[in-house]
C-alpha cells in the first residue's frame, strides 16, 4: 500500500523521461567520440567550405549575404553561378586559397567588363532545388543576365526539397515590404529567445555539433554495412532522376523564352578520362551527358563538358567514410585551390570568347 502511495506521487512524467534518456544517449556519445578520436566535419570531411559576398552558401545565418547577392543580381551585367558543395568548398584548405568564383571577380577581363559574378551555393543541391531557387529569383526580381548551371549526376538522386530553398522567396526578397517586416519582427524575436536559451542551457551549443557528428557517423555505419567505397558505383534512382531533368528542362525553357543567357557544364571529375574509375556506370553516364547536352542546346543554350579540365594531381583526399577504417580516402567531388584556380582559368576563357562574339553579351 505504501508503494503504491509513493508510485502516485514521484510519477515522473514521460517528456522528462525523454529529455533525459536522450541526453544520456548523447553524452555517451561524445565520450565514445573522444575516445576514438572521431573529428567528423560538416559533411565535407576534408574540404573547407567558403561563403564570402562573392560565392555565397544558402544558409538561413547567411542572411546577409544572400541579400546583398540578391541586390547585385539587379545589374544587366550579372553573372550568377548555382552550384552544390563542389563550388563552395576547397579540398586541403591552404591560407590564400580562392574559390573559382572568387578568382573569376578578379580576372582583369571580369573588371574591364564590369561583370558582377557571383554565387549561391549548397551542399548536395539537386536541378530541382536549382529550378526552385530560379523560380524565387524571378519573384524576387533578381534574374541574373547569364546564368551557369552545374549538372550532376551525383545530385540527381535528390528527390525532396528542403525547407531553406522553399521558403527562399519569403525569406529574402524584398518585393512586398511589409512582409519583410512582420518577417524581420518574428525572426528577431526568435533570435533573441534562441539566444537567451543557448545561454541559459550551454550544453545546447554543444548538442548541434554532436548531432552533425552523428548523422556523419550514420552515414559512415552504412557504408562499413553496405561496403561503400568512394569508388563503388551509383546507380541512377529512376524517379528522382527524372523528375531532376524536368527540373533543369524547366529552367532552360523559361530562359530561352525570355531571350536570357544561359550556361550549362558537366562539373569537373576525378578519373574522368580512366575508363572504369568513376564512381558511375559508363552507359548511364553517358546516356546522363547526352540529355543534358539536348536539352540545353534545344533551348538555346551554351554546353561545356568540363570533366576533364581540373587534372587528377589538383584532387584532394577526404577523411575516411567508413567508421572502421581511418585512413583518407580519393575524393571525387572536392578539388584542391589550384584546381579551382584551373576551373577559373577556364571559364574565364569561356566567358571572353563568348562576350567578344556577342553570344553572352547582354
Amino acid at each position: 500500500m505504501k508503494y503504491k502511495i509513493l508510485k502516485h506521487y514521484f510519477k515522473i512524467p514521460e517528456f522528462l523521461i525523454i529529455l533525459v534518456t536522450a541526453f544520456i544517449v548523447l553524452i555517451t556519445y561524445k565520450n565514445l567520440n573522444l575516445i576514438f578520436k572521431n573529428d567528423s566535419k560538416d559533411g565535407f570531411l576534408n574540404a573547407t567550405a567558403i561563403s564570402n559576398k562573392f560565392n555565397c552558401r544558402l544558409k538561413a545565418k547567411n542572411k546577409s549575404c544572400i541579400k546583398n547577392v540578391l541586390k547585385d543580381l539587379d545589374s544587366d551585367r550579372s553573372v550568377l553561378f548555382l552550384g552544390n558543395s563542389q563550388t563552395g568548398s576547397i579540398n586541403n584548405f591552404h591560407n590564400k586559397d580562392l574559390d573559382f568564383v572568387s578568382l573569376l571577380n578578379e580576372n582583369s577581363f571580369s573588371k574591364k567588363n564590369k561583370l558582377i559574378i557571383r554565387s549561391f551555393w549548397m551542399p548536395n543541391a539537386s536541378l530541382k532545388e536549382f529550378s526552385k531557387i530560379h523560380d524565387s529569383l524571378i519573384k524576387c526580381s533578381a534574374n541574373p543576365a547569364i546564368l551557369i548551371i552545374p549538372t550532376f549526376l551525383d545530385d540527381t538522386r535528390e528527390n525532396s526539397i528542403r525547407k531553406s530553398v522553399q521558403n527562399f522567396e519569403n525569406s529574402f526578397c524584398n518585393n512586398e515590404k511589409l512582409n519583410n517586416q512582420k518577417t524581420d519582427l518574428i525572426e528577431g524575436n526568435l533570435v533573441k529567445l534562441n539566444r537567451e536559451i543557448r545561454i541559459r542551457f550551454e550544453f545546447l551549443n554543444k548538442l548541434q555539433n554532436l548531432n552533425t557528428r552523428f548523422r556523419t557517423d550514420l552515414y559512415k555505419i552504412r557504408n562499413f554495412i553496405l561496403m561503400i567505397k568512394p569508388n563503388s558505383i551509383r546507380k541512377i534512382k529512376r524517379s528522382s532522376y527524372f523528375s531532376n531533368i524536368r527540373a533543369y528542362e524547366k529552367i532552360l525553357v523559361s530562359r530561352n523564352k525570355q531571350n536570357l543567357k544561359t550556361i550549362v557544364y558537366i562539373p569537373p571529375l576525378l578519373y574522368s578520362n580512366k575508363i572504369n574509375k568513376i564512381p558511375y556506370n559508363t552507359k548511364e553516364y553517358k546516356s546522363f551527358k547526352k540529355k543534358i547536352k539536348e536539352i540545353c542546346l534545344k533551348n538555346n543554350c551554351l554546353f561545356f563538358n568540363l570533366e576533364s579540365v581540373v587534372e587528377d594531381e589538383l584532387w584532394g583526399n577526404k577523411l575516411s567514410t567508413n567508421i572502421i577504417k581511418s585512413e583518407n580516402e580519393i575524393d571525387f567531388m572536392h578539388f584542391t585551390g589550384k584546381g579551382h584556380l584551373r576551373l577559373s582559368e577556364e571559364f574565364s576563357l569561356i566567358i571572353k570568347n563568348h562576350f567578344e562574339t556577342n553570344s553572352l553579351k547582354p
